[in-house]
């Protein structure tokens, strides 16, 4: 037979027609020189390579009488039989004559229409790989009838149809099993239960519905993903399969997330593997309190349970989950102080608790342990206090730090200027004060900075203007002064809001100042010139009587609907009571006068759409502008003029508030 040559190939094919890029790479042993083999395997290869039209890298140029097709490249035949088992390419119906083929992987290309039905000939095939393509249509119902399959992986295509229900009887080998990211409907396949040797299941991202099969008997499981579909009912009974991975030992990524499942997640979940790393339960409808036991989970690395209806307070067993990487526990209805346990999660990259509803200072001393912290997000919360100086000097953060919409006070630290790498900063919407540090210039990299709705002063730091990769910056709604930089006309911004400051002089004309859709300066009394598009129409309705069409009838339209789709209080309920406010109740029912609820601007004031917390009233709050000549001396007695008449033109005032607001300043405001 002569000495076996070992022979590695590495085959890059670029067509074209198809897009295809396909990369393998495999070793080869064959007996040379006397390589048998079967005369249909050769034809069938020559027909595939006579449906490539363009193949600049002569990759199938071995592809001749020349050579024996055991040595073409691509092609690898077996010890045994020496014919064709593993083949990368087209997928022509001719296939279907490579009788032996036991190995296709035509992963990564750009293939399109239909598997062909001629594939189900293929009775050898064990791996059965089309992912990462465009391939479309319904699979063909005769592939499932190939029982010698161990691995079947159609991911990222746009498959249709439903999976079939007796998926194990027809694959009784399988181990890998992977469907996702296509256009499947119906349920899982029950009959996967007794699927024992599955290792893999993945049909993430299709539009599945109905329960999950028992999982009892899968003990082999390793990576099970649900995924975005649309399983569950919403109600408790939901998660039983979950109880079922117990037996599984090596589970290791346990995915359900944005699906429709319900209930809460049961005590004995912690008796999962100790060997899970990823744990997303994201997206649901879960509620009732996080377990304590998934500081059961050692291993874990990700813990994804954002976007849920989980209540109490964020355990403090968590803590012990040493090598967690990222935490989401964002957009639930958590509560209490943030754990001082989150200190010990040395290796976090990402901790994301926006919108729950907890309290306290901003975070333990042992955030400061954070050395590889890539993004903070603690957003719309109700934290208090000054911000700790070592937030600003986790330096390794680069892709957001988000502290909006608290009640932080305090000035800003020079320290903030240690964030050289962060992409993104947001504190607006706070109680902060003083004035801008000038180590502001010193974020070398910001590409966005939201600084709006605090009380900072005086000018905009010259050093800003070393901030050249800058795309949007906000600085409205606070007490800087000053003349309007000529450097921001430098800046690449495609977002810049000056709004409701006390800037004077003239405004500039260049760069971002010639795109009035992209620059807001209205609010700043001692402004003139600029482009005629920024300047803020004449206000010419009275003070109190905001007419529906100057007000905007899309407005009170929107109330309406508002009313309608959230099932919220309608403001007619009220009858004729008083509304008694104070500059706390209206900060926080309007989300701290975030621009997000900003819905109208005049020379007297800003209106803010705004929803009540105890009655979930939907009002519309117009802060007066203190600056404005003669404001506050009529307040009073306007409100009463107008509280009480009725037009079809005028919307009704409710109430007012009369206040100092947390920076000592008077606030006046009406609600309507």
């Amino acid at each position: 037979m002569g000495g076996a040559l070992v022979m590695k190939l590495v085959l890059i094919y670029s067509l074209v027609l198809n897009s295809m890029s396909i990369f393998y790479c495999s070793s080869m042993q064959l007996n040379h020189p006397r390589l048998e083999g079967n005369e249909m395997d050769r034809l069938a290869l020559l027909a595939i390579k006579a449906q490539i039209q363009h193949d600049p890298n002569r990759v199938t140029s071995s592809w001749n009488e020349t050579l024996h097709f055991c040595l073409w490249h691509g092609v690898t035949c077996s010890r045994r039989h020496r014919r064709s088992t593993i083949l990368t390419g087209e997928i022509p119906p001719s296939l279907g004559n490579l009788s032996s083929l036991e190995r296709f992987d035509a992963t990564q290309n750009n293939f399109e229409g239909s598997i062909p039905s001629s594939l189900c000939q293929l009775k050898k095939l064990t791996v059965f790989y089309f992912g990462i393509n465009r391939l479309s249509s319904i699979i063909p119902s005769c592939i499932y009838n190939l029982s010698s399959i161990v691995e079947f992986k159609v991911s990222q295509n746009q498959f249709q149809g439903s999976l079939p229900s007796n998926l194990s009887n027809a694959f009784p080998n399988l181990q890998f099993f992977s469907v996702a990211e296509n256009q499947f409907i119906g349920a899982i396949p029950w009959s996967i239960s007794n699927a024992t040797n599955l290792v893999w299941f993945q049909c993430s991202s299709n539009k599945l519905t109905g329960q999950v099969p028992n999982l009892q008997n899968l003990h082999n499981l390793m990576i099970f993903s649900v995924y975005d579909n649309n399983l569950g009912s919403g109600k408790h009974g939901d998660l039983s399969f979950v109880l079922e991975l117990i037996n599984a030992k090596q589970l290791t990524l346990l995915d359900f997330g944005r699906n429709n499942f319900g209930g809460t997640l049961p005590k004995s979940i912690s008796n999962l593997s100790t060997n899970l790393q990823l744990f997303m339960v994201d997206e649901n409808q879960l509620h009732g309190s996080i377990p304590t036991g998934l500081g059961n989970f050692v291993n874990l690395q990700v813990l994804a349970m954002e976007r849920n209806s989980f209540t109490g307070n964020i355990p403090t067993n968590i803590g012990k989950v040493s090598g967690l990487g990222e935490l989401f526990l964002n957009n639930n209805q958590l509560s209490r102080s943030i754990p001082s346990s989150l200190g010990n999660l040395t290796l976090l990259t990402l901790l994301v608790l926006d919108e729950n509803n907890l309290e306290g200072s901003i975070i333990p001393s042992g955030l400061w342990n954070y050395r590889y912290l890539l993004g903070l997000d603690l957003s719309r919360n109700n934290l208090n206090g000054t911000i700790p100086t070592q937030v600003f000097g986790l330096s390794s953060v680069s892709r957001y730090l988000r502290l909006d919409r608290n009640y932080f006070t305090g000035s800003l630290p020079m320290e903030i200027g240690n964030l050289k790498n962060l992409g993104i900063l947001d504190i607006s919407n706070n109680l902060l004060s003083g004035q801008l540090p000038s180590s502001l210039g010193s974020c070398e990299s910001l590409e966005e900075l939201y600084l709006q709705g605090n009380f900072f002063l005086g000018p905009i730091p010259s050093s800003m203007k070393e901030l050249r990769g800058i795309r949007d910056l906000d600085l409205s709604r606070n007490n800087l002064s000053g003349d309007i930089p000529q450097f921001l006309e430098n800046l690449n911004l495609e977002y810049l809001n000056l709004s409701f400051n006390q800037f004077w002089g003239a405004v500039p004309t260049s760069g971002v100042f010639k795109n009035a859709s992209a620059t807001t300066v209205a609010g700043n009394a001692k402004l003139c010139g600029g482009m005629a598009s920024l300047r803020p129409p004449n206000e010419t309705d009275d003070l109190f009587s905001l007419r529906v069409h100057s007000f905007g009838t899309g407005y009170v339209l929107s109330l309406l609907l508002l009313g309608k789709k959230r099932k919220e209080t309608n403001l007619s309920t009220l009858g004729n009571s008083v509304l008694q406010v104070s500059y706390a109740t209206l900060l926080k029912a309007t989300e701290g006068f975030s621009s997000a609820n900003l819905i109208g601007v005049g020379a007297f004031g800003s209106v803010y759409k705004g929803i009540l917390a105890d009655d979930r009233v939907v009002v519309a709050v117009k802060v007066l502008n203190m600056l404005h000549r003669g404001v506050a001396k009529s307040f009073m007695a306007k409100y009463e003029a107008f509280r009480n008449i009725r037009h079809r033109n005028l919307v009704k005032i409710l109430t007012t508030c009369s206040n100092i607001d947390f920076g000592g300043n008077d606030f006046k405001a009406l609600v309507y």
